[in-house]
């Protein structure tokens, strides 16, 4: 084989292996939140709604109450990922 092939096919390889590090060290910076999906208000209410359903509206209002709203649109999306945890610990039979 060339010798100025392989010294190429070597300095090609360097230089993806540094992509490689600098992109795993940019993924490490990034805040974990940006890599999870953003969660709608249409998520949240589907998930309340069901609950509602199950004749415990009053749960979903404390809830939403819980979040400084008096109705859904009023919490802040910020609190979306709590507020549907908390919802999850609501017993629906």
């Amino acid at each position: 084989m060339d010798k100025k092939l392989i010294l190429d096919v070597a300095e090609q390889m360097r230089k993806l292996a540094d992509s490689i590090e600098a992109l795993a060290n940019e993924e490490n910076i990034k805040p974990i939140e940006s890599e999870e999906k953003a969660i709608s208000l249409e998520d949240v209410r589907a998930v309340l709604a069901k609950i509602s359903q199950h004749g415990l509206a009053g749960e979903v209002k404390k809830l939403i109450e819980k979040y400084d709203g008096t109705k859904l649109s009023d919490v802040d999306p910020k609190n979306y990922q709590n507020l549907l945890e908390d919802a999850k610990e609501i017993k629906v039979e």
